[in-house]
């Protein structure tokens, strides 16, 4: 019994330390890998340990971290949430309605209305009100019937 702790301790230790050894863009790509296959635990992991080498300004950044809030999605919305809204606060010049309405519509394709909502509701203000691809995706999600009335209320009941 001792033994096999002891041979456990090792493989993880061992699996830790290459993890951690990876460049950022084998991290990278192992978390599209694990994401494609429907793995989204060890695609936040990968994702996050990229992250953890990566600074704001560097190539692969942005990459990495739109890597995460896309597994984030079904496990932790609100974080999701919150990491896609951090990373559009961050690089402005690369996230605008395209990425909106691509994260949206992963969010509502998982039935997280209430995310998708506050999501589309935070593109529609820094947009100023002004975008035709975001009242879209109210349109869209209007339309779903399993999608959380009362969110979408929400949404139109501050005129969009």
């Amino acid at each position: 019994m001792v033994a096999m702790r002891r041979m456990s301790a090792v493989l993880l230790a061992g699996l830790l330390c290459a993890c951690a050894s990876k460049d950022p863009e084998a991290l990278i790509s192992e978390g599209r890998e694990a994401q494609g296959h429907g793995d989204s635990r060890t695609a936040a992991e990968r994702f996050s340990a990229a992250l953890e080498q990566l600074d704001a300004g560097d190539a692969q950044f942005f990459d990495a971290r739109i890597g995460l809030v896309e597994a984030l999605i079904t496990a932790d919305p609100s974080r999701a949430l919150f990491e896609f809204l951090a990373l559009a606060a961050e690089c402005p010049d690369r996230v605008g309605d395209d990425e909106f309405i691509t994260i949206s519509d992963h969010m509502a394709g998982a039935k997280k209305y209430a995310e998708t909502v506050k999501l589309i509701q935070t593109g529609l203000e820094r947009a100023g009100g002004k975008s035709p691809k975001l009242m879209t995706q109210v349109g869209l999600l209007e339309k779903k019937e399993s999608a959380d009335k009362a969110a979408i209320n929400d949404l139109k009941g501050i005129g969009y």
